[in-house]
């Protein structure tokens, strides 16, 4: 008996000392972006070195949940900031299911709303938890961790140069800046806005882009893409009635050297930063 008590003891220590190794895991310099695969939607999930996480847009259903459960500790119920681009379905509806699971500290909106039902109890649920809540306006910066924040560069900080008709032109778009690496995030940015941005003072230039809707052919028009330059240009989409990515979308994504990564091909995909250089992690889910 004495044996098996021993053993047991020394388990239950070896245990121990692997769970609280976790918990304590002193993380290295790396921003890490992964860009889930939802199917046809969006679903970003940012974690900076000191460990601060936003997640923008969740996806059409609740698989945003699994996505995040197999990227994050499962010890972790809490996310910083979680952004909606826009409120159409397959941006918001699996935030439904992250707010039941997951404690949010600040909700960030482009103020508009939609009538439907899947919209209405994400706002109960948000209401009922007493969740912190922000307009974005361009020209917003928001200090993520030591030398990396995220620059809000739409909607227009003139609330009249915001239509009230097409919530994709009042899409939340940001330039996330690590020391010298550059995302940028589009949400269903539309050729309108595009053009707005590339005649605007705003930094665009960026090493990674979040293509505009779904590659559709109504943006990625070809003044912008050789405004932002991106080296990386991922298209986050799935099976769909749309015909995402259009072949007119990607051929201009290729015209300006941009490698075209695809959730609908290679499922999730992971870039990592040191700040001064990046990589793209493969099959990571």
């Amino acid at each position: 008996m004495a044996f098996w008590r021993k053993t047991t003891l020394l388990f239950c220590a070896t245990f121990a000392v692997i769970i609280w190794h976790a918990v304590f895991e002193v993380r290295g310099g790396e921003l890490e972006v992964y860009f889930f695969d939802v199917g046809q939607g969006d679903a970003i999930f940012i974690e900076t070195p000191s460990g601060n996480q936003v997640l923008i847009d969740g996806g059409p259903d609740k698989s945003v949940v699994s996505s995040l459960s197999r990227v994050m500790p499962f010890y972790d119920r809490s996310i910083d900031i979680v952004i909606l681009t826009h409120p159409h379905s397959d941006h918001f509806a699996g935030l439904i299911d992250v707010f039941k699971r997951y404690e949010v500290d600040l909700f960030i909106e482009n103020g508009f709303t939609d009538s439907s039902p899947v919209y209405q109890e994400l706002e109960y649920i948000m209401g009922d938890a007493d969740v912190k809540r922000k307009i974005a306006r361009a020209g917003e910066r928001i200090l993520l961790d030591q030398n990396l924040w995220l620059d809000i560069i739409s909607p227009a900080d003139s609330p009249s140069l915001v239509s009230h008709e097409n919530p994709n032109e009042a899409t939340v778009v940001g330039r996330l800046v690590y020391s010298e690496t550059a995302f940028l995030f589009t949400g269903d940015m539309e050729k309108t806005e595009e053009v707005r941005l590339a005649s605007s003072n705003f930094e665009l230039e960026s090493n990674i882009l979040k293509v505009a809707h779904h590659g559709s052919k109504n943006s990625s028009t070809l003044l912008f893409l050789e405004k932002v330059a991106p080296s990386i240009a991922v298209v986050s989409s799935g099976k769909n009635r749309y015909g995402h990515p259009h072949q007119e979308a990607l051929d201009r994504l290729a015209s300006v050297g941009a490698k075209i990564l695809r959730t609908d091909e290679q499922s999730t995909i992971l870039i990592k930063s040191d700040g001064d250089s990046f990589v793209v992690s493969p099959d990571i889910l």
